[in-house]
């Protein structure tokens, strides 16, 4: 891949967590979908973690239908598109599904022998395999113009029995003895949005290998349209900086071309200088490389595998209580003490409606019944809403009590989702292996960093040598006819392009800006209040 492709993908490729206010809510958003074998959705389930210190209620927008308390027995009230949840203080997770179109959809193909055909066709085969993702960015931000910017990441075990050759773009392959770990990036919709010819193929993800027998493998899509944020874009700073003194420069080569009748010495600092600039260029190139060794195996996945892990413990959690029977009998208990209470108010609302038509046939009622209904009356409004409320609270307990055992198989589907995931990404045999893996991928991290400063490092080092090519100019004086000729040539070769390319850079910088704004503004799928958003796609079998 051209450095100029990887330079880009240095700058938007990652995730960013947002800090939130001591009693703000944070909300963390995990689409979970299931795509048939040629890319078009199965099922679409959103699980939603919300996190609150305060011992309020919980107050959270969506549009999901078939919503379900998956992390406990608080109750909620559903209105409006408004969920009200009494959790006093403690953390929620709540399920649901939606038929809401993906931001990031896939069409996937398959081919043998160079011919399209059909996954279930091609079980068993011999030959040529190759298998074809098209993504298709379907977020479109009309505050920008520009496409909201998602990372997607393809994972796949290929076992190596019957299987050779095994390739991948914009990926990588590592093979472990028994099996191979297939990885792939995709930035979906980028290049439509930046026009660099460079990104024109990261729409698409294609694996090829040769097989003596197709097996089907499981393959996995995780997205996310968290990048770097505006602080980790501190290369600019030193663009602007470089873009200021190549002006400053080309300003010294106009001077020197108008005035360059002597040289004496000034020639010799000139190019003693360039050599500076040229060495400050190397060490620049020397840390993109080193970012670029580790950014893309490791940065972006960081925060999303120590989210999975968490899921992946919650959920074990929650299967407890439920295969225990403490989830059962709580909802069962629920139901007992909300009927109870619903009873005691319609006895309120008969006695109530048995008082109203004696007064209303005219029947002076006794002073205690009086009373009596005059208290009612007062609050029958109050009545009649508590049995509204208690009944709906009862009907829902019901469905969760009847939707146990999906609960359930959910649950554990998503476990077995989740163990695949970071079985595949951490390169691990059980799940027991994982919190040492997370603590390699930090170690990865720190690299990262290290490649960072010395990149920063190398442009300084490039600024400086341009500041003293510049002083250096100011000591040419004089020069020669031929010299001065030669002062054109550079200034029109070489100086203006240099000048014009910095110019280039700083427009860059604006679409960069705005790539990062949407990220930072993309506030979730099923609601617009998330602060983490990951989509996690299986392919079916």
């Amino acid at each position: 891949m051209k450095n100029k492709l990887v330079n880009i993908l240095i700058l938007l490729v990652g995730c960013m967590i947002i800090p939130m206010n001591a009693f703000a809510l944070e909300k963390q958003e995990v689409v979970f979908t299931t795509l048939n074998s040629n890319g078009t959705v199965k099922e679409n389930i959103v699980n939603n973690h919300l996190k609150y210190t305060s011992k309020e209620d919980i107050e959270d927008e969506t549009i999901l239908k078939n919503i379900l308390n998956i992390s406990g027995k608080e109750k909620f009230i559903e209105e409006n598109g408004k969920l009200t949840f009494k959790a006093e203080g403690k953390d929620i997770t709540y399920q649901g599904t939606t038929d809401k179109q993906l931001p990031i959809t896939a069409e996937i193909k398959y081919y043998l022998d160079g011919k399209e055909i059909k996954k279930k066709d091609i079980l068993n085969k011999k030959g040529k395999v190759e298998i074809v993702i098209n993504f298709k960015n379907n977020s479109y931000n009309e505050k920008y113009g520009m496409k909201t910017p998602f990372v997607v990441t393809l994972a796949s075990i290929i076992k190596g029995d019957n299987n050779t050759n095994i390739e991948i773009n914009n990926g990588k392959v590592v093979n472990t003895g028994t099996k191979n770990i297939v990885v792939g990036i995709s930035t979906p919709g980028l290049y439509e949005d930046l026009k660099i010819d460079e990104l024109k193929d990261m729409d698409t993800i294609k694996i090829s290998y040769e097989t003596i027998k197709f097996k089907d493998s499981d393959l996995y899509f995780v997205a996310t349209p968290k990048m770097f944020t505006n602080a980790d874009l501190k290369v600019f700073d030193k663009l602007d900086g470089l873009d200021s003194s190549m002006k400053k420069l080309q300003e010294g080569v106009n001077s020197l071309q108008e005035g360059a009748n002597r040289l004496v010495d000034g020639t010799g600092n000139l190019s003693e200088q360039l050599n500076n600039a040229a060495d400050g260029s190397k060490k620049i190139t020397d840390g993109l490389n080193q970012i670029n060794n580790n950014t893309l195996s490791i940065s972006k996945m960081t925060v999303l595998v120590d989210s999975l892990y968490g899921k992946y413990q919650e959920n074990n959690a929650l299967l407890e209580k439920i295969n225990n029977g403490t989830a059962k009998s709580q909802i069962e208990a629920g139901i007992n003490d909300a009927t109870t209470k619903m009873n005691e108010l319609m006895e309120k609302k008969a006695a109530y409606d048995s008082l109203k038509a004696l007064v209303d046939a005219g029947i002076e009622l006794p002073e205690d019944k009086q009373m009596i209904y005059n208290q009612l009356s007062a609050n029958i409004d109050v009545i009649n809403g508590g049995i509204s409320q208690y009944k709906t609270g009862i009907e829902n307990a019901q469905k969760q009590l009847a939707a146990l055992p999906t609960n359930k198989a959910a649950l554990v589907g998503s476990n077995q989702t989740i163990e695949t995931i970071l079985e595949n990404i951490l390169g691990v045999e059980s799940m027991n292996q994982v919190p040492a893996a997370i603590g390699t991928f930090k170690e990865n991290t720190n690299k990262l960093t290290a490649g960072v400063s010395e990149l920063t490092k190398g442009s300084t080092e490039l600024t400086n040598g341009l500041g003293l090519l510049y002083d250096g100019s100011k000591k040419i004086n004089a020069g020669t006819t031929e010299l001065r000729d030669g002062i054109v040539r550079l200034n029109s070769d070489g100086i203006s392009k240099l000048t014009s390319l910095t110019t280039k850079l700083d427009n860059y910088k604006e679409k960069v800006d705005a790539i990062v704004n949407m990220s930072k503004e993309y506030k979730g799928y099923a609601s617009s209040n998330a602060n983490e958003t990951v989509f996690i796609y299986k392919v079916s079998k």
